[in-house]
């Protein structure tokens, strides 16, 4: 099973300032030659960050740390390091960042990393102007949580630089007439539209999207019936880690869902997933492995 790492670590609180100071210089001389379309709009809604609302030394406190220890991402186990957006993986019409801002933000870090770590690097975004800065500066797949569905140029993008792509199921409602059926139906859709636009099969990897346009008790179904997307023949990824289904089952906190999480991993691989995306990567690593060694 791949280990898939988070980069956005709530739980990491060192700021450390000469790595601040150098990601400060660089976004402020970052001028990417990118064409872009028109800004999204940005939408607030309660709780959700808005661009200007945190410096981007805030926003990035968590990387630093990550940059200047890029031993611990190697010597835990992490197989793939995901860079989300700062925001991008939400609801459709939730705080939309403006184009140019994620790129501002994201590219010069990727920039850094990549230069550290020697494991691909994933970038989380739904935009391909954004993607393709991304891979520009070093990354090497792509995690869309709209399936390749919110930005039709998103293909352009993987055929041009022939990388995986994630693509995850979601939705705006909780609606489905059959849980299981629904989901799969649209993965198996999303599969023949990429192979069709000239996407290889083997560079999909499918996203059942627990947490996204799904109840807690639909979330718990969909692991149960992980299955049904192994059967659609495409390497399977689970995204579990900390969510509030978790929190729900448990009545914890977000920051004491690690025993819920690694249930979780354990019962997934069980399942037959390929691919675990974690945040608390040590723990989760030994439970892949000993789950590994009993299952596989």
């Amino acid at each position: 099973v791949i280990r898939f790492a988070y980069c956005a670590r709530k739980d990491l609180n060192l700021l450390i300032s000469s790595l601040i100071t150098e990601i400060m210089s660089l976004l402020s001389r970052s001028k990417r030659a990118c064409t872009l379309e028109p800004e999204f709009e940005d939408l607030q809604q309660q709780g959700q960050l808005k661009p200007k609302s945190k410096p981007p030394a805030q926003a990035l406190t968590n990387v630093s740390f990550l940059y200047l220890r890029p031993g611990i991402i190697h010597d835990v186990g992490t197989d793939l390091f995901n860079f989300e957006c700062f925001n991008s993986s939400q609801k459709r019409l939730c705080c939309k960042l403006i184009v140019q801002e994620e790129i501002k933000r994201v590219v010069p870090v990727i920039e850094l990393m990549s230069r550290k770590l020697n494991i691909p690097i994933s970038i989380d975004t739904y935009k391909s102007d954004v993607a393709r800065c991304a891979f520009e500066s070093g990354a090497a797949l792509i995690n869309d949580i709209w399936g390749l569905q919110f930005d039709r140029r998103m293909t352009d993008v993987v055929l041009k630089y022939e990388c995986p792509v994630i693509v995850m199921h979601n939705q705006e409602n909780t609606f489905y007439e059959d849980l299981i059926k629904d989901i799969s139906l649209k993965l198996k859709r999303t599969i023949d539209l990429a192979i069709k636009s000239g996407i290889k099969k083997e560079n999909i990897i499918l996203d059942p999207g627990i947490g996204f346009g799904k109840t807690a008790e639909q979330n718990i179904n969909v692991i149960k019936n992980l299955e049904a997307f192994i059967d659609l023949g495409q390497p399977l990824l689970i995204g579990t880690s900390r969510k509030s289904f978790i929190g729900h089952v448990l009545d914890v906190s977000i920051e004491n869902r690690l025993e819920g999480t690694a249930a979780t991993v354990a019962l997934a691989i069980n399942s037959g997933v390929d691919i675990v995306r974690v945040h608390d990567v040590k723990e989760m690593v030994k439970v892949s492995k000993m789950a590994d060694a009993i299952i596989r």
